[in-house]
């Protein structure tokens, strides 16, 4: 290291930077407000507020976005900023007691050239060149002096000349593969909105088709912007960007969610009015299952319905009490009216299920009685066991009959028809009974071998 040159480097304290010269070290705070991990500059330049001295408007920080975080700083010489083409040439000198500072970030390089001496230039001039825009970074030394350079995918080339060199190499690596990364992120969002619209209105249609769409998009997230482990750099500004388009990806899916929940509860509604009890828990149910994709796959918020979206005309949160409401009238006519049971308390339950699944991941959200809804679903389940109960009883006797009047065949039938609503029983209410089994299975078993007319 020449004697004129300091080597920073960060501690384990990330405020601070220990600067090692010829006979000692000291160390340079460099605040919470940046994250730099190499520090370019000659002894002249020491601390942040020296390397702030150089620009005229604040402060380094001034000239870093809310959305960006430092990862180098190079000081340049008062050669100041060269801009180029292969047509024509310009140079931005600094002031007096200013001086020029390449301010590398995770999102983008920007050069700045404090009290630019260019009288058409107000104060500070300032170039900003986004990593997708880049096009090459690169150190070229010659005999006198080094050269550090960006060009930008239009042709302009910016120019310093360090103050040090020392790690310089390092910097302009870091510039090419952030380019590298950024570029592959920006051709993934340049659709990302047509895409999302495409998964809310896949979910709005139907849940399989959305979880397709939403699984490929999920994909191109994940691999968003990735390399191979040789040029591996870390990006918190890309991650956060892909963090934020997951968020939005949540929300198309739970708005599509929510315009399938809504069109299956008026369908529900329809199929109610028509006395067509099964059909319309058959909606139901579907609307539970919406709402537990919405609480699951998407972000329950009422941030999703603030984004451009498909045209709705009802809140976003009305749809679980409205559900609560239609499977307690459904439970109602379901024990007054003589159905199918296997028509309607099985998907009964099911959508009663979905519901307290949906209130797992979104309980606090939808702000609703979650004890209620458990002595909800409690009391379905246990109707469902009384109406199959009662079913079974109709059949086994209807067996008992066949078997007393020497039909051994139809017997035969109805006990298996028995056994087949104890097995939707068993699989609707978790209950087993043993003794009803074992009855079911032996009458089953004698329908086959006796001669019930020889008794």
């Amino acid at each position: 290291m020449r004697s004129d040159e300091l080597l920073c480097h960060r501690s384990r304290d990330t405020r601070m930077f220990f600067v090692q010269e010829d006979g000692g070290s000291y160390a340079i705070d460099m605040s919470d407000r940046w994250n730099s991990e190499t520090v370019v500059s000659d002894r002249s330049v020491t601390g942040q507020e020296g390397i702030d001295g150089l620009v005229g408007d604040g402060s380094i920080q001034s000239y870093v976005a809310d959305d960006a975080t430092v990862t180098y700083l190079v000081v340049g010489t008062n050669d100041g900023l060269v801009r180029e083409t292969d047509d024509w040439e310009t140079t931005e000198v600094p002031g007096p007691d200013s001086g020029v500072v390449v301010i590398v970030t995770d999102r983008r390089v920007v050069f700045v050239v404090g009290n630019c001496r260019d009288p058409d230039v107000d104060g500070d001039d300032v170039r900003v060149v986004d990593h997708a825009n880049v096009e090459d970074a690169s150190v070229a030394n010659s005999l006198l002096s080094t050269r550090f350079t960006v060009t930008a995918a239009d042709g302009v080339a910016l120019s310093v000349t360090p103050t040090a060199t020392d790690g310089l190499q390092d910097i302009a690596n870091y510039v090419t593969k952030a380019a590298r990364r950024w570029r592959s992120a920006r051709d993934f969002f340049d659709d990302f909105g047509e895409r999302l619209i495409d998964v809310e209105e896949a979910f709005a249609d139907d849940e399989a088709a959305g979880q397709k769409r939403r699984r490929k998009l999920v994909k191109g997230l994940s691999d968003l912007g990735q390399t191979s482990s040789l040029h591996a750099i870390d990006l918190p500004a890309l991650d956060a960007d892909r963090d934020a388009a997951r968020t939005r990806l949540d929300h198309a899916t739970c708005r599509g969610c929510w315009h399938r929940a809504r069109e299956l509860i008026e369908a529900g509604d329809d199929h109610l009015a028509a006395d067509a009890l099964a059909d319309a828990v058959t909606s139901y149910r579907d609307a539970c299952a919406a709402l537990r994709a919405m609480s699951e796959d998407g972000e329950l918020a009422e941030a999703a319905f603030s984004e451009g979206s498909l045209a709705m005309e009802l809140g976003p949160f009305d749809i679980e009490p409205a559900l609560r409401d239609r499977l307690a009238t459904c439970r109602e006519r379901a024990a007054d009216a003589d159905v199918a049971v296997t028509t309607v308390w099985p998907t009964l339950v099911d959508g009663y299920d979905d519901l307290q699944s949906a209130h797992r991941f979104a309980g606090r959200v939808l702000d609703a009685d979650l004890d209620a809804l458990a002595d909800a679903t409690a009391a379905a389940r246990s109707e469902a066991a009384d109406a199959f109960d009662g079913a079974i009883e109709k059949v086994e006797q209807r067996g008992d009959d066949a078997e007393a009047a020497g039909d051994s065949d139809a017997a035969g039938e109805h006990f298996k028809e028995a056994l087949a609503l104890f097995d939707e029983r068993v699989s609707v209410t978790g209950e087993h009974d043993t003794d009803l089994r074992e009855r079911l299975d032996e009458k089953v078993e004698r329908s086959k071998w006796e001669w019930v007319g020889d008794r």
